[in-house]
């Protein structure tokens, strides 16, 4: 029998394997919620040891007062990359869409999660630059050849240099083959695009 949320055997072993002495007082110095610059740094010890364990801590940190500690607690549920951080960054986004930064955007793409491209394709039309250009570099990041159709149609709207930029980039990391996209791109107006 196997409970929603679950993991298995192997995954908690090798989840087990990343804890170490650092991590273990990093996650603790997270948990006592002294100043910002120590959580951060506690944050950021974390998920650079990749501890799977800290996901629920973490995702606590997603909602901070400060922005700093929620883009690094992004920044860290990335570099973990498991399905749990994943759903917990998209449970961020979709329920509380004022805390989203492109950092979150970025970190949701960095756990290579299927789900993710579903959430990172409604960004590709967000009313901020900023979203949009990090939604299609979190797509290219995510690997995931679903996101192609969204990012093809993205680099097509006008207008947008930046998200042409990023959309190119991340169509090239998914080895799209459009012919007609690449093409378009070559002589579009804005030299950084090309």
């Amino acid at each position: 029998i196997r409970e929603k949320g679950s993991i298995g055997i192997r995954e908690t072993v090798k989840q087990l394997i990343r804890v170490n002495p650092r991590s273990v007082v990093a996650l603790r110095a997270m948990r006592k919620g002294a100043s910002a610059q120590s959580k951060e740094d506690a944050i950021r010890s974390v998920g650079l040891s990749q501890m799977g364990i800290a996901i629920s801590d973490l995702s606590n940190a997603l909602t901070d007062p400060s922005p700093r500690v929620r883009r690094e607690a992004a920044e860290a549920m990335g570099r973990i990359g498991t399905a749990a951080a994943a759903r917990e960054l998209n449970k961020l986004i979709t329920e509380n869409p004022e805390l989203i930064e492109e950092e979150t955007l970025v970190a949701l793409g960095e756990t290579r999660s299927p789900e993710a491209v579903e959430t990172l394709s409604k960004f590709l039309v967000d009313p901020s630059s900023i979203l949009r250009r990090a939604a299609a570099k979190a797509l290219g990041r995510n690997g995931d050849e679903g996101a192609i159709p969204a990012q093809e149609k993205a680099v097509a709207q006008p207008g947008d240099p930046d998200l042409r930029r990023a959309g190119l980039q991340a169509l090239r990391i998914l080895e799209s083959r459009s012919v007609e996209v690449y093409s378009d791109a070559l002589v579009y107006q804005h030299p950084s695009v090309r």
